[in-house]
């Protein structure tokens, strides 16, 4: 049984690996199979265990990247990603993960259940978006799996609707710069695959 975990654990690990490799050249549709391996890795449903916790790797602290929500905050805010700007012919601009260049003195090691459960971005209506919100609803909501109406609604408005209310100016206009949850789901994997690495789980496997 153990053998077969692992074994399936280094399959996700690499489908993992492969999925952010293809993201950072520019395939952001992929994040939606980032999303699906991190459910596995890391959600925690009913009788389902996660794939991490049946071989004991959530006791580890877990790499946590961008700096805390502050409470009081009343801007919307988004703490795993940047904004790029594009210029040229047509100015573009979109919500990109920092991986390896998040904001300096702000990253910090975490219990798993605080790391996964830690509000990471919230909108306009001051609704708070965790980690692992924002993963399943990847994986769900674009997958076309199930959800909980309730918590699609403010999903499918922080994704679709610009709930962040951020915009590039360019000219005599404004261009919505979209939503976060693909640059977020992006550097969650980064965390994880850090996490992993200081725990020597994903070095054993050379990702």
């Amino acid at each position: 049984m153990a053998s077969d975990l692992e074994k399936e654990l280094g399959k996700q690990l690499s489908l993992l690996a492969l999925a952010c490799q293809a993201f950072d050249r520019g395939l952001r549709p992929i994040a939606r199979h980032i999303a699906l391996s991190l459910r596995v890795l890391l959600n925690q449903r009913g009788q389902s265990p996660a794939l991490l916790h049946q071989l004991g790797h959530l006791s580890h602290p877990f790499f946590a990247s961008g700096r805390h929500l502050n409470p009081r905050n009343l801007l919307t805010e988004c703490a795993l990603c940047f904004v790029r700007l594009k210029v040229g012919d047509s100015a573009a601009g979109g919500f990109e993960p920092f991986l390896d260049d998040g904001p300096l003195g702000q990253a910090r090691w975490l219990p798993f259940e605080e790391w996964w459960n830690e509000p990471i971005a919230n909108n306009k209506g001051g609704r708070r978006f965790t980690r692992r919100e924002l993963v399943g609803h990847v994986a769900e909501a674009d997958g076309g799996g199930r959800v909980d109406p309730l918590l699609d609604a403010a999903y499918m408005a922080l994704s679709r609707e610009n709930l962040l209310g951020w915009t590039l100016t360019a000219g005599d206009g404004s261009l919505p710069l979209g939503g976060p949850e693909v640059g977020c789901v992006r550097q969650v994997a980064h965390e994880l695959l850090e996490t992993l690495k200081a725990s020597r789980v994903a070095a054993a496997r050379n990702l």
